[in-house]
């Protein structure tokens, strides 16, 4: 973050794992809560679908700092703006083309919801 956006970043890993050994998406929103006002925004990294809607949607709802989700926001966003603009360098609208998403991950997901105009 420091390097691509001069931004000062801090990585902070959570064990989210319940008594179970299973992902527990309340544990994220617990942690990124109690430490927000340490922060000036919030990116969460590796959290799999569907959880990291549930928790990037809570967080947006209770917290006072931005929060993005790296791979539904971030991969979406950079993936839409070269599909955008190779459909401008080959003359086609989108509405003109196929496009197929390979796995139903959460960049996909966002894309497909993102790039339905």
């Amino acid at each position: 973050m420091k390097y691509l956006g001069g931004v000062d970043a801090v990585a902070l890993c959570v064990d989210s794992k319940n008594e179970n050994g299973k992902n527990d998406p309340q544990k994220i929103i617990d942690f990124v809560k109690m430490c927000q006002h340490s922060f000036g925004a919030i990116n969460l990294e590796d959290i799999s679908q569907p959880n990291c809607y549930k928790v990037l949607d809570i967080l947006r709802e209770e917290c006072d700092i931005p929060v993005w989700h790296d791979n539904a926001q971030g991969t979406a966003c950079v993936t839409l703006a070269g599909l955008l603009n190779a459909l401008k360098l080959a003359g086609k609208k989108i509405g003109d083309v196929r496009i197929v998403h390979l796995g139903a991950g959460a960049s996909n997901t966002t894309i497909a919801r993102l790039s339905n105009f």
